[in-house]
């Protein structure tokens, strides 16, 4: 693989060795030694709070949390689904990286449902996870 230009040498201190192994099917399986790495890893150590301490020095205070985050998927859940849409990638569209798909997804949504959007009375809104 060094010969192919697959991979190359170095002589970093966070670098692993990486082998093969075969398989029972013929193919060579990676395997990456991360033993060095682990060994140069600085452990955190520092203490977890207690629980009763963070309770009492967030008492009163509003906290948003990405916890919260699954909340709001079930307010989203409350929308009702009205359509569906599909569309095929064309020409240099498929050559797109996969963030610029999905934003495409978006506009092309835009563009088939503009006159349900434009006559409705509620404001549009793009939930994504971009």
């Amino acid at each position: 693989m060094l010969k192919k230009g697959y991979i190359r040498e170095s002589s970093s201190s966070a670098a692993s060795a990486i082998f093969f192994i075969p398989k029972k099917n013929g193919k060579d399986q990676p395997v990456v030694d991360y033993r060095p790495v682990n060994a140069r890893t600085i452990k955190d150590r520092t203490p977890l709070p207690l629980i009763t301490e963070l309770k009492d020095r967030l008492q009163g205070k509003k906290i948003f949390t990405a916890l919260d985050l699954k909340g709001a998927y079930n307010l989203i859940r409350r929308l009702y689904l009205v359509a569906f849409y599909s569309y095929k990638l064309q020409g240099a569209e498929l050559n797109y990286p996969i963030y610029d798909k999905e934003f495409l997804a978006i506009v092309n949504c835009f563009g088939e449902f503009r006159y349900y959007l434009m006559g409705s009375k509620h404001k549009v809104k793009v939930y994504t996870d971009h």
